[in-house]
């Protein structure tokens, strides 16, 4: 009887801990750019070498 009680409290633990993980995985916010100042990841370069194009981040909010 005790074996059993201590197996649900260890499964009902257990499951608290997944609810809590996936939970945490869904909300979080994941943008590595978030407080980023600086150049983006890409440049772009018109085929006749005429202009630039590039994101540059300023406490994260981006510009072209």
């Amino acid at each position: 009887m005790k074996q059993k009680r201590i197996l649900l409290i260890t499964i009902g633990i257990i499951f608290v801990l997944m609810a809590g993980t996936l939970t945490y995985a869904i909300l979080k916010d994941d943008d590595p750019y978030r407080y980023f100042t600086g150049l983006g990841e890409e440049i772009s370069v018109a085929p006749d070498d005429s202009e630039i194009a590039f994101s540059y981040y300023v406490d994260g909010e981006e510009a072209i």
